[in-house]
Formats: C-alpha cells, structure tokens, sequence
C-alpha cells in the first residue's frame, strides 16, 4: 500500500507532513501518543536527529495506519455493520413515553438497568430528567418549604450592629491578597483591610482592634457568614466576652451579611 511505501522522512517538513497525516487517525489507533512520541521529540528545536527509536516509531505508526481497523468506503454490495449511540432514545423511551409517564431519574434508570446497561448510564438518565421541560414545569419540588425571610432587627446607633466578611483572590500587593471588610450596618460606612494568605483568627483579631474597636469600641452584634475563621473557638471567646452577640447567616445565604 502507498502508506507502507512512504520515504523515510530526511529533514523537519517530512516528519510533520507524515505526523499531520497520521494524527488524522489518531483516534483509531491505540496509545498513538505513546507510539508517536519517539517523533514528536525531532520536532524540538535542534532535536531532529533520527535514531533507532525513531525508525521503529515511524514503521511502527505506517503498520499502524495499514492495519485493522482500517478506514475505508463502505461497499454496498457487501453486508456491514454500523455502530451508533442510541442510548438518547433508549433513555426517552423509558421516561418520556406512556409506559415511561416522565418518572424520576431513579426509577428511570432502574427500569434501564433491568434490561440493558452502558457505562453512564445513571449520570445521562439524570442529566436527561434535569433537561425534560414537562417535567419542570409540571412537577412539584419535594423538599421542605424554607419559610419566610426574616430581616435583621435594625440597628440602634452608629456601628453598634456591623458585618463581617472576607474578599479573596484579590492581585497580591505588598504580600497581601485578602481584603477584612467590616461594615456599620447603620451608616454603610466600611473598613477595608488587607491581610496575608493564610490567616488565622488571631490575626483577623488584631487586626478588626488596631483598626476597627479603637475608633468605635466594641459593637453589640456581629453578622458574618460561616467561614472557619469566624467560627474559630478564638473569636467566638473573644466576642463573647465582650459581651457581643455573633450572627452567622445560614448555608447559601450569603446576602445575609451584606
């Protein structure tokens, strides 16, 4: 065949023109990265000197190309075999049909699985009744009513109620790359700190009194989220000491401090 029959490839341009025609393939032909590899490296710079490794790469990818499975136009006149996904129709058969009745995502799947099974087939079947519109919109959730929102009582005076919380991530300047934000929940009027990563709750301490207790005392309620800092049996003690009143909002609520 014209493949086996390819010239061994004598300066840079070569080899990328016969890699280009066999990573066509890539696909069909197991651990080709691995086969290739001995090839991809003469492609470095100053690296395209051939060796025995090369050689036996490059018979190696050409037996490769020739072998089974080989790509080729299908002959009509000959009975073949074609290999298709269907497990979309199979899966909206078993839940978007009569016998089907849109069920959840479990019994779906169960009812899948007594017969026939492909590897993800729980992960599509679920990922199918997310994505089915008469079931999201005729559906009821079944998860306990969260009741009302009930507001923070309003402040009495002038940073006698604040917030807390922490902004991450941030471009690290002058070593720092956290921001401590403490805000008067009367006035909105607010403190921005910066502080190393990591910090700890001694740290967050000292800082909220160097910059924050000094200019306003100590408040009487403090709402902050449900970071570990926060939580720390450290600030937890100090706080309360002080005779202050913590606030931790609930899980996915994070508007609650501000």
């Amino acid at each position: 065949m014209a493949v086996q029959e390819w010239p061994l490839p004598t300066i840079v341009k070569q080899l990328r023109g016969f890699l280009s025609f066999t990573g066509y393939y890539r696909r069909f032909v197991k651990n080709y990265r691995g086969i290739s590899r001995p090839l991809t490296d003469l492609l470095k710079k100053d690296s395209f000197r051939w060796n025995e490794a090369a050689q036996e790469a490059f018979k190696e990818l050409k037996k490769a190309m020739t072998s089974t499975p080989v790509l080729a136009l299908p002959n009509f006149s000959r009975e073949f075999v074609v290999e298709t996904d269907a497990s979309g129709d199979i899966i909206a058969a078993y839940h978007s049909s009569l016998i089907g009745g849109h069920s959840g995502a479990q019994a779906t799947a169960k009812r899948i699985a007594s017969l026939l099974y492909w590897k993800g087939l729980w992960r599509q079947v679920r990922q199918f009744v997310k994505e089915c519109q008469v079931c999201q919109q005729n559906k009821a959730e079944h998860l306990a009513y969260p009741g009302l929102l009930q507001p923070l009582p309003m402040p009495r005076s002038v940073f006698t109620d604040i917030t807390m919380d922490f902004i991450e991530g941030l471009p690290k300047s002058k070593g720092k790359e956290v921001m401590f934000v403490v805000v008067d929940r009367c006035t909105k009027y607010a403190h921005f700190m910066t502080l190393p990563h990591p910090y700890s709750a001694s740290v967050v301490a000292q800082v909220f009194l160097d910059n924050v207790f000094k200019l306003h005392g100590m408040s009487e309620t403090i709402v902050s989220d449900r970071d570990l800092v926060f939580l720390s049996k450290f600030l937890q003690d100090l706080f309360r000491l002080q005779g202050v009143e913590l606030l931790a909002s609930k899980a996915y609520h994070p508007q609650t401090d501000g």
